[in-house]
């Protein structure tokens, strides 16, 4: 199996496992807000921290220096997100 292949079979179960959870959370909002606009707040706002949180790890916003110590940043997000990646990715 072809280098491409893999990385084409990785992004497919990606982008799976995302439209799963995007209808899980679809449905919870649904189900907790009542009101249209109040339906649009929680989708928008899910939808900006979910991106956030991707551009933030994957370094779109540049390089974090890397501190000896634990900070509040690594504990709350990082670590988190790095665990999440090692769990889907099959770790």
């Amino acid at each position: 199996m072809s280098f491409a292949r893999i990385i084409g079979v990785l992004l497919a179960v990606f982008v799976a496992s995302q439209i799963y959870w995007f209808v899980q959370a679809r449905a919870l909002v649904r189900r907790l807000a009542k009101t249209r606009r109040a339906r649009i707040l929680l989708t928008v706002a899910g939808l900006a921290s979910f991106l956030a949180i991707l551009l933030l790890n994957f370094g779109a916003f540049g390089e974090r220096p890397s501190p000896t110590r634990l900070t509040w940043y690594d504990a709350l997000i990082a670590a988190p997100f790095a665990w999440w990646v090692a769990c889907w990715s099959g770790g």
